[in-house]
Protein backbone atom coordinates (compact mmCIF):
# COMPACT_ATOMS: atom_id res chain seq x y z
CA UNK A 1 0.00 0.00 0.00
CA UNK A 2 2.82 2.67 0.91
CA UNK A 3 4.79 1.34 -2.58
CA UNK A 4 1.33 2.64 -4.20
CA UNK A 5 1.17 6.04 -2.82
CA UNK A 6 4.53 6.54 -3.45
CA UNK A 7 3.93 5.75 -7.06
CA UNK A 8 0.80 7.83 -7.05
CA UNK A 9 2.60 10.57 -5.28
CA UNK A 10 5.41 10.66 -8.21
CA UNK A 11 2.76 10.63 -11.06
CA UNK A 12 1.38 13.68 -10.08
CA UNK A 13 4.56 15.54 -9.15
CA UNK A 14 5.21 14.65 -12.52
CA UNK A 15 2.10 15.88 -13.97
CA UNK A 16 2.01 18.79 -12.34
CA UNK A 17 5.67 19.57 -13.72
CA UNK A 18 4.42 18.69 -17.25
CA UNK A 19 1.21 20.68 -16.98
CA UNK A 20 3.28 23.41 -15.93
CA UNK A 21 5.56 23.56 -18.48
CA UNK A 22 3.20 23.26 -21.02
CA UNK A 23 0.83 25.72 -20.34
CA UNK A 24 1.74 28.94 -21.32
CA UNK A 25 2.99 27.36 -24.67
CA UNK A 26 -0.38 25.64 -24.97
CA UNK A 27 -3.04 28.01 -24.17
CA UNK A 28 -3.01 29.28 -27.99
CA UNK A 29 -2.62 25.75 -29.81
CA UNK A 30 -5.71 24.17 -27.76
CA UNK A 31 -8.03 26.54 -28.77
CA UNK A 32 -7.21 25.52 -32.73
CA UNK A 33 -9.59 22.06 -33.37
CA UNK A 34 -8.40 19.67 -36.10
CA UNK A 35 -8.21 16.05 -36.60
CA UNK A 36 -4.91 14.56 -34.57
CA UNK A 37 -4.04 11.26 -35.97
CA UNK A 38 -0.50 9.80 -34.88
CA UNK A 39 1.64 7.05 -36.17
CA UNK A 40 0.56 4.63 -33.33
CA UNK A 41 -3.29 5.16 -34.43
CA UNK A 42 -4.71 6.82 -31.76
CA UNK A 43 -7.96 7.40 -31.69
CA UNK A 44 -9.71 11.25 -30.90
CA UNK A 45 -13.07 11.36 -29.35
CA UNK A 46 -14.80 14.46 -29.82
CA UNK A 47 -13.89 16.80 -27.10
CA UNK A 48 -10.36 15.22 -25.84
CA UNK A 49 -7.60 17.79 -25.29
CA UNK A 50 -5.48 15.50 -27.22
CA UNK A 51 -7.88 16.06 -30.45
CA UNK A 52 -7.26 19.74 -30.02
CA UNK A 53 -3.37 20.34 -29.64
CA UNK A 54 -1.11 20.61 -32.65
CA UNK A 55 2.61 20.55 -32.45
CA UNK A 56 2.62 22.85 -35.89
CA UNK A 57 0.28 25.69 -33.99
CA UNK A 58 1.91 25.52 -30.86
CA UNK A 59 5.34 26.23 -32.52
CA UNK A 60 4.09 28.57 -34.76
CA UNK A 61 2.73 30.97 -31.72
CA UNK A 62 5.94 30.28 -30.03
CA UNK A 63 7.54 31.72 -33.05
CA UNK A 64 5.31 34.93 -32.79
CA UNK A 65 5.53 35.33 -29.03
CA UNK A 66 9.75 35.65 -29.68
CA UNK A 67 9.32 37.41 -32.24
CA UNK A 68 7.66 39.93 -30.55
CA UNK A 69 10.94 39.93 -28.03
CA UNK A 70 13.40 40.38 -30.98
CA UNK A 71 11.57 43.39 -31.50
CA UNK A 72 11.39 44.50 -28.15
CA UNK A 73 14.95 44.80 -26.97
CA UNK A 74 14.93 40.89 -25.71
CA UNK A 75 11.94 40.97 -23.31
CA UNK A 76 8.06 40.15 -22.64
CA UNK A 77 7.77 41.06 -19.33
CA UNK A 78 5.81 43.11 -17.52
CA UNK A 79 5.16 46.44 -18.18
CA UNK A 80 7.17 46.78 -21.52
CA UNK A 81 6.25 47.23 -25.01
CA UNK A 82 7.00 43.52 -24.85
CA UNK A 83 4.25 42.26 -22.71
CA UNK A 84 2.01 44.86 -24.19
CA UNK A 85 2.11 43.44 -27.60
CA UNK A 86 1.98 39.87 -26.51
CA UNK A 87 -1.55 40.56 -24.42
CA UNK A 88 -2.70 42.27 -27.69
CA UNK A 89 -1.64 39.51 -29.71
CA UNK A 90 -3.19 36.63 -27.86
CA UNK A 91 -6.16 38.89 -27.03
CA UNK A 92 -6.54 39.24 -30.62
CA UNK A 93 -6.00 35.85 -31.89
CA UNK A 94 -8.81 34.24 -29.26
CA UNK A 95 -11.28 36.91 -30.02
CA UNK A 96 -11.12 36.18 -34.16
CA UNK A 97 -10.00 32.46 -34.47
CA UNK A 98 -12.14 30.98 -31.43
CA UNK A 99 -15.77 31.02 -30.21
CA UNK A 100 -14.34 31.31 -26.43
CA UNK A 101 -15.65 33.81 -24.30
CA UNK A 102 -12.42 36.25 -24.02
CA UNK A 103 -12.40 38.84 -21.52
CA UNK A 104 -9.72 40.99 -19.80
CA UNK A 105 -9.02 42.00 -16.21
CA UNK A 106 -6.33 44.73 -14.69
CA UNK A 107 -4.62 44.30 -11.25
CA UNK A 108 -2.06 46.67 -9.94
CA UNK A 109 1.56 45.14 -9.88
CA UNK A 110 4.15 47.65 -8.16
CA UNK A 111 5.91 49.06 -11.26
CA UNK A 112 10.07 49.47 -10.45
CA UNK A 113 12.61 52.18 -12.13
CA UNK A 114 16.43 53.32 -11.19
CA UNK A 115 16.30 56.66 -11.74
CA UNK A 116 20.64 56.26 -13.00
CA UNK A 117 23.36 54.50 -12.42
CA UNK A 118 23.91 54.17 -8.73
CA UNK A 119 27.02 55.03 -6.32
CA UNK A 120 28.61 52.99 -3.81
CA UNK A 121 31.65 54.41 -1.98
CA UNK A 122 33.19 53.21 1.02
CA UNK A 123 35.54 54.75 3.71
CA UNK A 124 38.40 52.66 5.88
CA UNK A 125 40.64 54.57 8.31
CA UNK A 126 40.29 57.45 5.89
CA UNK A 127 40.57 56.16 2.64
CA UNK A 128 37.89 56.39 0.38
CA UNK A 129 37.40 53.76 -2.49
CA UNK A 130 34.39 53.85 -5.14
CA UNK A 131 32.82 51.00 -6.49
CA UNK A 132 32.16 50.32 -10.48
CA UNK A 133 28.68 49.96 -10.99
CA UNK A 134 27.48 47.13 -13.61
CA UNK A 135 26.50 43.68 -13.84
CA UNK A 136 30.07 42.38 -14.42
CA UNK A 137 31.54 44.55 -12.02
CA UNK A 138 31.06 45.44 -8.58
CA UNK A 139 27.61 45.80 -7.54
CA UNK A 140 24.36 46.52 -8.94
CA UNK A 141 20.67 47.63 -7.70
CA UNK A 142 18.07 44.91 -6.50
CA UNK A 143 14.30 45.46 -7.93
CA UNK A 144 12.48 47.14 -5.35
CA UNK A 145 15.36 48.60 -3.48
CA UNK A 146 14.55 52.41 -1.62
CA UNK A 147 16.58 55.26 -2.27
CA UNK A 148 19.09 57.22 -0.73
CA UNK A 149 21.73 60.11 -0.60
CA UNK A 150 25.35 60.68 -0.92
CA UNK A 151 24.75 63.48 1.72
CA UNK A 152 24.69 60.10 4.47
CA UNK A 153 27.09 58.42 5.42
CA UNK A 154 26.62 54.79 7.55
CA UNK A 155 28.71 52.49 9.55
CA UNK A 156 28.85 48.88 7.41
CA UNK A 157 28.48 45.56 10.00
CA UNK A 158 28.42 42.10 8.95
CA UNK A 159 26.10 39.22 9.51
CA UNK A 160 27.76 36.09 10.45
CA UNK A 161 25.09 34.35 9.49
CA UNK A 162 22.89 34.05 6.33
CA UNK A 163 20.25 36.62 8.40
CA UNK A 164 17.54 34.37 7.09
CA UNK A 165 15.90 33.60 10.79
CA UNK A 166 15.48 36.43 13.88
CA UNK A 167 18.23 34.33 15.61
CA UNK A 168 20.68 35.41 12.65
CA UNK A 169 19.60 39.31 13.41
CA UNK A 170 19.68 39.27 17.31
CA UNK A 171 23.12 37.86 17.70
CA UNK A 172 25.18 40.31 15.70
CA UNK A 173 27.83 41.75 17.17
CA UNK A 174 26.65 45.36 16.61
CA UNK A 175 23.40 46.48 16.45
CA UNK A 176 22.10 46.35 12.92
CA UNK A 177 19.89 49.29 13.52
CA UNK A 178 20.32 52.40 11.69
CA UNK A 179 23.58 50.62 9.97
CA UNK A 180 24.18 49.47 6.31
CA UNK A 181 24.16 45.45 7.07
CA UNK A 182 26.46 42.79 4.44
CA UNK A 183 24.66 39.73 4.47
CA UNK A 184 26.18 36.73 2.03
CA UNK A 185 23.94 34.75 -0.29
CA UNK A 186 21.98 31.80 0.49
CA UNK A 187 19.41 29.71 2.56
CA UNK A 188 16.82 32.04 1.91
CA UNK A 189 15.61 34.64 -0.74
CA UNK A 190 16.88 38.54 -0.79
CA UNK A 191 13.10 38.93 -0.50
CA UNK A 192 13.46 37.14 2.97
CA UNK A 193 16.43 38.72 4.07
CA UNK A 194 15.29 42.27 3.33
CA UNK A 195 12.33 41.70 5.62
CA UNK A 196 13.91 40.79 8.65
CA UNK A 197 16.52 43.54 7.63
CA UNK A 198 13.44 46.37 7.71
CA UNK A 199 12.14 44.75 11.15
CA UNK A 200 15.41 45.01 12.38
CA UNK A 201 15.67 48.56 11.21
CA UNK A 202 18.45 48.61 8.74
CA UNK A 203 19.64 52.00 6.89
CA UNK A 204 20.70 49.69 3.71
CA UNK A 205 21.37 46.29 3.04
CA UNK A 206 24.61 44.63 0.59
CA UNK A 207 24.10 41.05 -0.42
CA UNK A 208 26.97 39.91 -1.72
CA UNK A 209 27.84 36.61 -3.85
CA UNK A 210 28.86 33.44 -2.62
CA UNK A 211 31.72 32.59 -4.77
CA UNK A 212 30.51 28.47 -5.07
CA UNK A 213 30.50 28.46 -8.78
CA UNK A 214 32.23 30.05 -11.61
CA UNK A 215 28.74 31.79 -12.44
CA UNK A 216 28.63 32.56 -8.72
CA UNK A 217 30.93 35.57 -8.85
CA UNK A 218 29.43 38.57 -10.09
CA UNK A 219 26.96 40.50 -8.37
CA UNK A 220 23.56 38.44 -8.46
CA UNK A 221 20.30 39.90 -9.93
CA UNK A 222 17.39 39.93 -7.17
CA UNK A 223 14.49 41.59 -5.61
CA UNK A 224 13.69 42.65 -2.41
CA UNK A 225 10.05 43.08 -1.07
CA UNK A 226 8.52 45.84 -2.89
CA UNK A 227 7.42 47.35 0.89
CA UNK A 228 11.12 48.34 1.67
CA UNK A 229 12.41 52.05 2.30
CA UNK A 230 16.34 51.23 2.41
CA UNK A 231 18.92 51.07 -0.31
CA UNK A 232 19.52 47.59 -1.61
CA UNK A 233 21.94 46.10 -3.96
CA UNK A 234 23.94 43.26 -4.71
CA UNK A 235 27.48 43.07 -4.32
CA UNK A 236 30.25 40.78 -5.99
CA UNK A 237 31.70 37.89 -4.06
CA UNK A 238 35.05 39.46 -4.29
CA UNK A 239 33.69 43.11 -2.88
CA UNK A 240 31.88 41.39 -0.36
CA UNK A 241 34.58 39.14 1.26
CA UNK A 242 37.14 42.12 0.73
CA UNK A 243 34.85 44.48 2.64
CA UNK A 244 33.61 41.05 5.25
CA UNK A 245 37.41 40.97 5.66
CA UNK A 246 38.08 44.02 6.81
CA UNK A 247 34.80 44.46 8.84
CA UNK A 248 35.99 41.51 11.18
CA UNK A 249 39.66 43.59 11.84
CA UNK A 250 38.10 45.55 15.10
CA UNK A 251 40.69 47.66 14.32
CA UNK A 252 39.19 48.66 11.01
CA UNK A 253 36.25 51.27 10.99
CA UNK A 254 34.22 51.03 7.53
CA UNK A 255 31.66 53.75 6.49
CA UNK A 256 29.46 53.58 3.46
CA UNK A 257 27.87 55.87 0.94
CA UNK A 258 24.93 54.97 -1.07
CA UNK A 259 23.42 57.01 -3.68
CA UNK A 260 20.51 55.52 -5.00
CA UNK A 261 17.20 56.88 -6.54
CA UNK A 262 14.14 54.81 -7.63
CA UNK A 263 10.95 55.05 -8.30
CA UNK A 264 7.98 52.47 -7.05
CA UNK A 265 4.43 52.80 -7.61
CA UNK A 266 1.38 50.28 -8.70
CA UNK A 267 0.59 50.32 -12.12
CA UNK A 268 -2.45 47.94 -14.16
CA UNK A 269 -1.37 44.84 -15.65
CA UNK A 270 -3.56 43.15 -17.93
CA UNK A 271 -4.94 38.99 -17.44
CA UNK A 272 -6.64 37.65 -20.25
CA UNK A 273 -9.38 35.06 -19.46
CA UNK A 274 -11.45 32.93 -22.31
CA UNK A 275 -14.30 30.40 -21.30
CA UNK A 276 -15.75 27.97 -23.13
CA UNK A 277 -19.50 28.48 -24.00
CA UNK A 278 -20.65 25.52 -22.44
CA UNK A 279 -19.42 23.69 -19.47
CA UNK A 280 -19.61 24.83 -15.69
CA UNK A 281 -19.23 28.28 -15.14
CA UNK A 282 -17.81 27.56 -11.40
CA UNK A 283 -15.36 25.11 -12.47
CA UNK A 284 -12.87 27.25 -14.46
CA UNK A 285 -9.48 26.64 -14.92
CA UNK A 286 -6.75 29.43 -14.75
Amino acid sequence: MKKAKLYILLALILCSTIVTIALTASVLGIVVRRTYKSEANVQCDQGMLVCSISSDDLMKHLQQLQNIADECNGTRAIHTEGFNRTFDYIYSYLKTNTNLQVQTEFFPYMKFSLNGDPVLSTTINGLEMNYTYGSGNDFISLRNSGSSSLAKTFQLVSMPAFGCEDSNWLNTTSSPSGKVVLIKRGVCTFTEKSLLAARYGVAGLLIYNDGTSLDRYSPASGRVDENVIFPALSLSYQVGTKLLNTIENLKTNVFIKIHLSTSKYPEPVGNICAHTVTGNATKTIV
